[in-house]
């Protein structure tokens, strides 16, 4: 839960600080920055989710293809 918090945290401020520093236009600049750096927030989020996700699932269950040898050997 930490590390999933730390990085949405991170790219929360980088994406909405990029987009802020950037905006030109006045008050509709502003506007539309805040609009894209929401998108932008959201969609980066869901791919991070998804690939941190990925990870931490094959860290804990080692790797996610196990093969499995049947003992064929009659003694």
């Amino acid at each position: 839960g930490l590390v999933k918090s730390g990085v949405f945290g991170i790219i929360i401020v980088v994406v909405s600080s990029y987009y802020g520093y950037t905006t030109k236009g006045g008050a509709m600049g502003v506007g539309e920055s805040a609009r894209n750096a929401v998108v932008v927030s959201t969609l980066t989020i869901l791919v991070a989710n998804l690939l941190i996700s990925k990870v931490l699932i094959n860290e804990k269950t080692g790797t996610s293809r196990k093969v499995y040898s049947a003992n064929t050997s009659i003694i």
